[in-house]
């Protein structure tokens, strides 16, 4: 019995040292046990919309990263963390310049928390605020044209709002954006006057107050292009190749399959010309690029110019030929060859747009010159669809 008990005891003293030995080691691999010690020296620096803290991090070895907590919004409450070999840590998300209490801490490998250090920040003007100061609405062709300066480059939403039948405003579009100079236009309007507004709002769900306007949208018409034929004649290039045509990049569908193709290695500037059937006085155009791969690269076009004639010449030359814009394809993103965003995928999915000038005639005949693709000294061009838009004056 004595022999019994004794084996009892020493199963269970070994059970204990095994469950101690099992914290131990988590302590030994992790921490030092103890709390690590606090950052200290704590300088501010105001950014738009946040604060950069710098500071004198601790010389714990197992030091892992130091925790921001603080509160952006009375919705919102966020954690950043940056490496314990940072001196210096970012807290964005702001949508005011009040005064924020921000506390921070060390942690860690083993998660084991320092005790807080509270600082005071006030940031500067938030981009929700300073970006929608300089947000405009005009009337356009068949829509309401929204700009915008956005000087960070951050990334915010732009709501454009519409009274609804019941007089209600309403959400009509939304338009996720980082560039510095922003351009949008909601279409497919009547010409009916109606009240507009519009706000920005930031990934925090900051938002802007609501800009509103009374506008009448101008009168525009889509310029049929199942009637459009492609000019033949000396220097035009063939669009017929890879399975492309003339006729699939205007037949209103998109794809990575549907486009227009030249053979290759073309004498730049190439052209092609076209005849609408009609004489209009041209609002915009929308080039689609091929997709599926090959957005803002290959051989979609990236600086073109857009001609028109009433009487073009058969020879070649752009005798009787005027330009009317110079469009240049640009990257939301401004991500490196190669790399695309969401941004960019939209973009690429509605088109980009190019308006023509107030005071431009009306012409029946369009040339297409594209000056260079988006390939480094590319040659070739493809196209996926275009269209054009404006007010049709004689039909052919």
């Amino acid at each position: 019995m004595k022999k019994y008990i004794s084996v009892l005891f020493l199963a269970l003293a070994v059970a204990l040292a095994s469950g101690c030995s099992e914290e131990d080691h988590f302590i030994r691999e992790g921490s030092d046990g103890s709390a690590p010690a606090s950052v200290s020296e704590l300088q501010v620096e105001s950014l738009p919309g946040g604060a950069k803290i710098s500071y004198k991090v601790p010389a714990d070895k197992d030091l892992l990263f130091v925790k921001a907590k603080y509160r952006v919004n009375s919705q919102t409450e966020r954690e950043t963390k940056t490496s314990a070999f940072t001196n210096f840590i970012v807290v964005d998300g702001f949508g005011d310049m009040e005064e924020k209490t921000i506390s921070i801490t060390t942690v860690d490998r083993g998660g084991v928390e320092s005790s807080p250090v509270e600082v005071k920040v006030t940031p500067m003007e938030p981009p929700v605020t300073s970006v929608f100061k300089t947000l405009e609405l005009r009337e356009d062709f068949a829509g309401v044209n929204m700009t915008w300066q956005n000087e960070h480059l951050a990334n915010l939403a732009f709501i454009i709002l519409a009274k609804n039948d019941d007089g209600v405003l309403e959400e009509r579009e939304a338009v996720y954006s980082s560039v510095e100079e922003g351009d949008f236009t909601l279409r497919g309007l009547d010409t009916l006057k109606n009240v507009f507004g519009a706000y920005v709002r930031d990934r925090w769900e900051n938002r802007s107050d609501t800009i509103l306007a009374e506008l009448k949208p101008l009168f525009e018409e889509e310029i049929d292009r199942t009637k459009w034929s492609q000019l033949s004649g000396a220097g035009e290039v063939d669009l017929a190749n890879w399975g492309g045509s003339f006729r699939a990049m205007v037949d209103y569908r998109t794809g990575i399959s549907n486009y227009g193709h030249t053979k290759g290695n073309e004498s730049l500037p190439l052209y092609f010309s076209w005849d609408m059937k009609a004489k209009a006085k041209l609002s915009r155009i929308k080039i689609w690029q091929r997709p599926g791969g090959y957005q803002f690269q290959h051989q979609n076009p990236r600086v073109y110019e857009i001609w028109g004639s009433n009487d073009p010449s058969t020879d070649g030359s752009f005798s009787g030929w005027t330009k009317l814009i110079t469009c240049e394809s640009i990257k939301p993103s401004g991500l490196p060859y190669g790399k695309v965003s969401q941004e960019d995928n939209a973009l690429v999915n509605r088109g980009e747009e190019f308006k023509f000038p107030a005071a431009a005639s009306a012409y029946r005949y369009l040339r297409f010159v594209m000056l260079a693709n988006w390939t480094p000294g590319g040659k070739d061009l493809h196209i996926s669809e275009m269209g054009c838009w404006g007010r049709v004056e004689e039909s052919f």
